[in-house]
């Protein structure tokens, strides 16, 4: 983690009150007992900041049972506890997780196998779901059926639609626990939270160097392989990230228009 100085917010005892310390991580306490950092996903609180920060990490090696929520220590243990407890028949072997069928579950075991059996027809990607296909495919073709009732704007995907309208509704539901800073996903959230830890848990495979998201992982890949996933539908040119192939797309838009 680097040493360089962070501002944290902290909860304290007066709550129209925000203590800003400016301290390295290791040196930053609380002034009195009130003042403390707290973990965003339990609620325990710690006096020093870097204490807060292993705390975390021991959520990352537990598992929670997703039935009735009990944390367990190891997958091992979870898997003893949903076959004793809770009877559950479907459960992967590999992290614990519960499906309500065989089907679900085999499909589930593809993230652990790396089998990709649906593969896109216009750049060769892979995928683990025809789902997940269907809605890449979409990338190329430009199709999008999911509109706001708002705005009208048009999405490909339909959780894309519902973060879109906290847009027009300011909602912001997810909460960091060290800063007080509000997302709109909680995938936003979990990726901030990395920022506080200094953790990266994407790597890439050709030189090793590490990410915080799967996304700059995969945008950084491309500069060892030349890869470009991205081809238009109209014209066939191809790019390396989605965003350029949208403002490409937008020229053919404006040349129809005219």
């Amino acid at each position: 983690m680097k040493r360089n100085a962070k501002i944290l917010q902290r909860r304290s005892g007066n709550d129209n009150k925000k203590d800003q310390t400016v301290l390295p991580y290791e040196n930053r306490s609380a002034k009195g007992q009130k003042d403390r950092s707290f973990c965003h996903l339990c609620g325990k609180g710690f006096q020093y900041i870097g204490s807060l920060m292993k705390h975390i990490k021991t959520h990352e090696s537990k598992t929670d049972c997703t039935v009735c929520g009990m944390t367990h220590q190891s997958t091992k243990d979870l898997v003893t506890h949903l076959k004793g407890c809770h009877n559950k028949t479907y459960f992967c072997d590999v992290c614990g997780k519960t499906f309500a069928s065989n089907r679900c579950l085999r499909l589930h075991e593809r993230i652990h196998t790396g089998i990709k059996e649906f593969a896109c027809q216009e750049c060769g990607k892979m995928f683990y779901r025809r789902e997940h296909l269907i809605v890449h495919v979409r990338t190329h073709s430009g199709e999008k059926p999911y509109h706001c009732d708002i705005c009208g704007k048009a999405f490909s995907q339909s959780q894309n639609l519902t973060i879109h309208k906290r847009s027009h509704s300011g909602e912001r539901p997810y909460h960091c626990g060290l800063c007080g800073k509000l997302f709109n996903t909680s995938s936003h959230l979990k990726t901030h939270m990395r920022y506080h830890s200094g953790e990266k848990p994407y790597p890439c495979d050709i030189c090793g160097k590490r990410f915080r998201q799967s996304g700059q992982m995969t945008r950084h890949r491309t500069t060892h392989t030349g890869e470009r996933p991205y081809a238009c539908h109209i014209c066939g040119m191809r790019y390396r990230f989605a965003p350029n192939l949208k403002v490409h797309l937008q020229t053919h838009e404006k040349a129809a228009g005219e």
